[in-house]
């Protein structure tokens, strides 16, 4: 699935911290900005009192930026999104995951140059972040860039093997090429693993499609319509059509 279609899902850098908190509600408030999925208004309005508290260190405060930013992201606002992740690489610029996460919010805003660069340093800080390598791979993708897309989408398989997006990213790559064996291996692969996820149905019925097999392509779109409806629009921004 494309970065701009879905919020990729961070590891974030002090999970299970715990606040320097006054009393019972600021500790309440940091279980709900540490659960962003959950609610994002909720979330950045925790998130925003425990920020305001002026309490805990610099690294768990870029922890509440990160995580209030991320909540932005879930809303399309992505522009608070990226002040927040700013104030957080001001409070702990060594951490990885705010640039990946600033990353995602670059791109959804069509701003690939800049995504790109927060994609290198969030790499150069944590060479292990296969979340990292992945994207990078999709958006070398995307810029035709294919020996370095592929260059990255092995190496987030190499750090996490059973990584369904790396595998769709990988696929997305091989259909580029018109290797289409090679896809709908990754593809398959990535069906295994997420059998839910919708992009690897609609890619894999795009390259059965590209070999000649009417019947399975037709019914890997159908599938994939049904678990995501508009994603044949979705790709088409990316250059893929049946």
């Amino acid at each position: 699935m494309t970065r701009k279609a879905a919020l990729a899902m961070t590891i974030l850098f002090m999970a299970g911290a715990s606040p320097v908190a006054r009393g019972q509600d600021l500790e309440a408030d940091w279980k709900i900005c540490s659960d962003v999925p959950t609610s994002p208004d909720v979330a950045i309005k925790a998130c925003g009192e425990l920020i305001d508290s002026g309490t805990g260190s610099p690294q768990r405060r870029a922890f509440l930026f990160v995580h209030r930013g991320w909540a932005f992201d879930m809303k399309g606002s992505y522009d608070a999104a990226i002040k927040d992740y700013d104030d957080s690489i001001r409070l702990y610029p060594e951490a990885a995951p705010a640039y990946y996460q600033r990353a995602g919010a670059y791109h959804r805003k069509g701003q690939d140059a800049l995504s790109m660069k927060d994609l290198d340093e969030a790499i150069r800080l944590d060479p292990g972040l296969a979340m990292a390598w992945n994207d990078r791979c999709w958006e070398h993708a995307e810029l035709g860039q294919l020996d370095l897309a592929m260059s990255d989408c092995n190496e987030a398989l190499k750090l996490k093997p059973d990584n369904a997006p790396a595998l769709d990213s990988r696929g997305f790559v091989q259909l580029k090429l018109g290797r289409y064996d090679a896809a709908i291996a990754d593809y398959d692969s990535a069906i295994r693993l997420a059998p839910t996820m919708p992009s690897p149905h609609y890619a894999r019925g795009v390259a059965k499609l590209r070999k000649g097999d009417e019947a399975g392509g037709k019914a890997d779109i159908a599938e994939a319509e049904k678990l995501l409806p508009g994603i044949a629009e979705i790709y088409a921004k990316d250059g893929l059509t049946p």
